[in-house]
This record gives structure tokens, C-alpha cells and sequence, in this order.
């Protein structure tokens, strides 16, 4: 019996071209697998690499598409969704209900971006007073929280002064250097992409165990390293390991022991997927 004979009759793939399909399935296999669980005799989960999503779906639909025994699923495994209320988006902000984000927030960890954006002077009323209701909300129920203060980060290190949270994150952060020190002061993480190394006077300030790193894929990250994705902070981490005198990976090691601690601080693990609480557990 050759290796081929196994597939049973109503499989409608020509016999020719299984040997393809075979090396396709070991190829990616080979080169995206992460892990693998048997959880019945029927199934078993895959854990593929984030990149190979588009190859591994396309050839699903081919196989399913002569083998019909077969059922893929697809789900992100280590993918953390959140809600949020962007400052520069106006259906964002005259949408916001209090009683809906309160819902909302009881699903997630993670609450991303609210904020400021000075872009649009005309809106900056409202956007205050929708920063207010939602800093009191989350003093209540503390989340992961990226803000956004662009060309409003004083403004922004103020209303987190009148109203603290646990848990914030000042995304792409440009302040300068009395600002920055007064949200250090405060306990504010501080999400860091190339542009902000690039830009910021003020990132010497920012502790190394106050730092995140990010991509804001897709825009902050159009001239960054390759494959442009979200999860892609090799050149974040270039970056700071110069700035900073240490390697990458201490940078790296820095960035997962910081998120954990907000995790924990913020306690917000049970909400994670199973397999980002597993990670960050193996990092305690």
C-alpha cells in the first residue's frame, strides 16, 4: 500500500495529483506550525504562524472541496478584540452610549483607542466630554487602554490626572519632556513604534518596564520591516535595544513581562483567549 492509498473513495481529488497536495500540506506544516492537539478521535487543533493564514485557507477550501469528510475552521487563536471610541472618527464619538460600552467592556480586555485628536479643533468639545464619561467608567472596571493625544497630549495627561485609571496606554506618544514626566508620575504604560523612537525627545524619560511595543499597522508601520502585519516589531525593537544599549531579545523580554504585569494589575485575565493567558502565565 503506497502512502496515497489511505484517502477513501469519496475523495474526488485525482489520484495524480494527490503526491501536490501531499507536499502543499507538509510544506506549510513544515514551516507555519506551531502546535497541534488532538481533542477527540475526529479533530484536532492546529496552531499555524499568523503569516501563513491566506495559504492554509486557501488550501482548506481546495481539500474540503474534494474531500467533503473533511471540516476546516479557522479562528485567531492568540487575536484579543476590543471596543473603542476614536477620537478623530465622528460616527465613533456621536455614537458612543455609556450603557453600550458598559456591555461591551464586560467582554474584553481591551479598550482601544479612545482619547484626543486636535486634528479637527470643532469636535474637541465633544471629544473631552466623551474621554470624561469613559475614564469614569473605566476607574470602575479597568481595561488594557490605549489613548490616543494627537497634538493633545498635555490635555490628554490632564484628564488622566482628574481621573486615573488603571491600565492606560499612551499609543504613539510624542509629548514633551515635562509631559511625559507627569504621566510616568502617573503610571501610564507608554506604546511605542518606530516613529515615536524616531521623533520623541522625550523617550529616554519612559522606563523600561513602562514600555509596549507596537506597529498601529496599518499606518504606522508603511516603512517599517517586512512583512508589514501587526504582530512585525523587529525594527521597534532594533531601535530601542540601540537606543537603550541592550539586545533585542531584552528589549522583547521587557515588552511580555510589562504586558503581563498589566494584566494582572488590571485583572483582566480571565477575559483573555486561553492561549494569550497561557503565554503570559509562562512569563509570570
Amino acid at each position: 500500500m503506497t502512502d496515497l492509498q489511505w484517502a477513501p473513495e469519496t475523495c474526488t481529488l485525482p489520484t495524480i495529483e494527490r503526491p501536490v497536495r501531499e507536499r502543499e500540506f507538509t510544506d506549510l506544516f513544515r514551516t507555519a506550525l506551531r502546535d497541534i492537539t488532538q481533542t477527540s478521535p475526529e479533530r484536532a487543533d492546529f496552531v499555524l504562524a499568523a503569516d501563513a493564514e491566506h495559504t492554509a485557507r486557501e488550501l482548506a477550501a481546495r481539500e474540503a472541496s474534494c474531500c467533503s469528510f473533511f471540516a476546516f475552521t479557522f479562528t485567531a487563536a492568540i487575536a484579543i478584540w476590543g471596543v473603542g471610541v476614536h477620537p478623530g472618527v465622528k460616527t465613533a464619538l456621536d455614537g458612543y452610549d455609556p450603557e453600550e460600552f458598559e456591555r461591551l467592556i464586560a467582554r474584553t480586555p481591551y479598550v482601544g483607542e479612545i482619547g484626543l485628536d486636535a486634528k479637527v479643533p470643532s469636535r474637541l468639545a465633544k471629544q473631552h466630554d466623551v474621554l470624561t464619561a469613559l475614564l469614569t467608567q473605566l476607574q470602575a472596571k479597568p481595561r488594557l487602554t490605549s489613548i490616543h493625544s494627537y497634538r493633545a497630549t498635555n490635555q490628554v495627561v490632564e484628564h488622566l490626572e482628574h481621573t486615573p485609571i488603571t491600565g492606560a496606554i499612551l499609543h504613539w506618544w510624542l509629548g514633551d519632556r515635562s509631559t511625559t514626566r507627569r504621566a510616568v508620575e502617573l503610571g501610564a504604560y507608554f506604546s511605542i513604534n518606530t516613529a515615536t523612537v524616531r521623533r520623541s525627545d522625550a523617550i529616554d524619560l519612559i522606563p523600561t518596564d513602562r514600555l509596549l511595543l507596537e506597529t498601529d499597522h496599518p499606518d504606522g508601520n508603511r516603512s517599517g520591516a517586512r512583512p508589514h502585519q501587526p504582530g512585525n516589531v523587529s525594527d521597534v525593537e532594533a531601535a530601542l535595544a540601540k537606543q537603550r544599549g541592550v539586545t533585542t531579545a531584552q528589549i522583547r523580554a521587557h515588552a511580555w513581562r510589562n504586558l503581563a504585569t498589566l494584566v494582572n494589575t488590571t485583572g483582566t485575565k480571565p477575559l483573555l483567549p486561553p492561549r494569550v493567558e497561557a503565554i503570559l502565565g509562562a512569563i509570570e
